[in-house]
């Protein structure tokens, strides 16, 4: 799930500050796992997604274990 990410970034030409700009609904400079879901869902070619493949990327994503990802994790992820 993450590579298709990385992919869906590439052929966007997004970067992860926009991704994370994006995905951050409430603008608390931290993305949670509904705000997760919910950008997911919305990536082209991933709209089927599993809830439960979503949780996996979510655990993977969220490197300290704080409940939320931050701007410097999802970078490090998607390098």
């Amino acid at each position: 799930l993450k590579e298709q990410i990385r992919v869906a970034l590439r052929a966007e030409k997004a970067k992860a500050l926009d991704l994370f700009r994006e995905w951050d609904i409430n603008a608390d400079a931290r993305i949670s796992q509904a705000e997760l879901h919910r950008a997911v869902a919305r990536i082209p070619g991933l709209h089927g997604i599993l809830r439960q493949e979503s949780d996996a990327l979510f655990r993977e994503l969220d490197s300290d274990r704080s409940g939320y990802i931050t701007l410097r994790e999802l970078e490090r992820a998607l390098k």
